[in-house]
């Protein structure tokens, strides 16, 4: 049984066991909807500073995740480059900046266009 509180300085904690074994002060509430929710006034409210910076980071993980594994292993390799035609090494190209500008899309970072792989 997982039991949620609220501590005296604000913190919350999930803990698995009986509740009944707890003598300091904590605040039961209910489970916490995700991470980019605080506990104000009695209710979860979601901090949308939190789950805007938390969601660019998420992003941004995914888009170097992407160069790291898809594009570098292309580009950086001389030997594939240059079996390559003009159009591939261009797509490829265009696809790798299109991943690096994808911080500035206009719906950045809650809804973003990711191109397509060549």
């Amino acid at each position: 049984m997982t039991n949620c509180f609220i501590l005296e300085n604000g913190l919350y904690v999930e803990v698995v066991g009986d509740k009944r074994d707890f003598n300091d002060n904590r605040t039961p509430v209910s489970k916490r909807p995700n991470q980019y929710y605080d506990y104000v006034d009695g209710s979860w409210q979601l901090n949308t500073e939190r789950m805007d910076i938390g969601v660019s980071e998420e992003v941004r993980s995914n888009r170097d995740m992407k160069l790291a594994t898809e594009v570098d292993p292309i580009v950086s390799n001389p030997l594939r480059w240059a079996d390559m035609t003009t159009e591939q090494q261009n797509a490829w190209s265009q696809y790798r900046t299109d991943l690096l500008n994808i911080t500035d899309q206009e719906g950045f970072p809650h809804n973003v266009t990711w191109p397509t792989k060549p």
